[in-house]
């Protein structure tokens, strides 16, 4: 939760977050951490370098797309050019060896593509996990942090076991019952997405990846001519769908000034009405919007579902260089129940795929969407989780 405080201008805006990632990336096998690793080799990088029998510590000092010019550390020898893919250069291990920076709103290393999609096992009314897993992979900011980055924990580590499998299958199903684990969720049990998503990035903590998703919320309180504010981290946009038809109408009201009574806001002003606002201070390079559908009977005291129709753009009513990317749908009429699936764009063919567990197969955004996501009064399929991607 943000400080309240009492200002009389709003702040400025947010700056961009910037993360640090080792010049030094352990290699594996598949080649993943060795290709971004030397597409972020740049000025001022250390590297281990094999000249004259032995490898020597030495550092960038001049670079074309090709080549690099690296002085050595050990010598006042000149300077040398080397082939930017030569294998005599490796990463260096020296424990004080210096941070590539890595702004997350805009990294994307030069990864290949997928062989090709693959599935999820369904091991247990998993769903809600196989359908966030694959939304999270195939954004290819978060997915390249999360193989690029050394997993520290059990979380990260599970995440990258899962990940690689996907990038390297051919195709066949996987299991991604080491996520669940690691999560501390209880197997055999439906959960809500949403709350999983959270949940996730809460045990993700400072990694990187998380800053692909980490937005900033101002809440603004006014009362006769003084104002407060306060400034809020979101991973997930909550918005209603009850009373509105269309994200912009749900927007519109997440937006719209409302008043509060019976506030004290000072010592001499109690229960007084006030206004308060909520804007968007900072966008995530990855909007994840969440359709508030599940609300509580007050009274059952169950948790009831909204089917009410919600119609979505392809581009994001506040800022059209945010993309939709991705749509997880909740099938059923209970909240408590049902089934999740997802519907996602690749970036590098901007095919959309359906993705249920381990059945994969195309889908046409254009002739499906509204059927498929947009929900109503005769559909018990509608989307809960919608994921824009801001273009680069």
């Amino acid at each position: 939760m943000g400080i309240m405080h009492d200002s009389d201008s709003d702040a400025g805006q947010g700056g961009v977050s910037v993360e640090s990632l080792p010049a030094a990336l352990p290699s594996t096998d598949n080649g993943i951490h060795e290709e971004a690793w030397r597409a972020h080799v740049s000025f001022g990088s250390w590297l281990s370098v094999f000249s004259n029998g032995q490898w020597r510590r030495a550092q960038v000092v001049d670079e074309t797309d090709n080549l690099l010019c690296v002085s050595f550390d050990d010598s006042d020898e000149e300077d040398m050019w080397i082939d930017r893919g030569s294998q005599d250069i490796a990463q260096d291990n020296v424990e004080d060896a210096s941070l590539v920076a890595v702004d997350t709103s805009t990294w994307q290393p030069p990864l290949s593509s997928p062989r090709r999609p693959s599935g999820l096992t369904n091991v247990g009314n998993m769903c809600f996990l196989n359908s966030l897993l694959q939304q999270l992979y195939w954004r290819p900011h978060f997915r390249d942090l999360i193989l690029c980055t050394p997993p520290t924990n059990a979380i990260e580590h599970a995440l990258v076991e899962c990940f690689e499998g996907l990038h390297l299958n051919d195709g066949t199903s996987i299991d991604a019952s080491a996520v669940l684990a690691a999560s501390g969720l209880e197997a055999g049990q439906q959960q809500d997405i949403q709350q999983v998503f959270l949940l996730l990035m809460n045990l993700l903590e400072s990694h990187p990846a998380v800053g692909c998703v980490s937005g900033a919320i101002r809440h603004t309180l006014r009362y006769g001519g003084a104002r407060r504010t306060s400034i809020a981290a979101f991973h997930c946009l909550s918005l209603d769908v009850v009373g509105v038809t269309s994200l912009e109408e749900s927007l519109a009201e997440w937006t719209a000034t409302e008043q509060i009574c019976d506030f004290d806001w000072d010592e001499r002003a109690t229960g007084v009405t006030i206004s308060k606002q909520s804007t968007v201070e900072t966008m995530p390079s990855l909007l994840v919007c969440h359709l508030n559908r599940f609300t509580l009977n007050y009274h059952t005291w169950a948790t009831d579902k909204v089917p009410s129709r919600l119609a979505f753009p392809i581009k994001f009513p506040l800022d059209d260089q945010y993309i939709l990317r991705g749509v997880v749908v909740h099938c059923g009429d209970q909240a408590s129940s049902g089934h999740y699936k997802a519907y996602i764009q690749d970036n590098s063919t901007s095919l959309w795929m359906e993705f249920n567990d381990t059945i994969v197969r195309p889908w046409d955004v254009h002739t499906n969407v509204e059927a498929d996501c947009f929900g109503g009064p005769c559909s018990d399929q509608c989307a809960y989780l919608l994921v824009y991607e801001k273009q680069l």
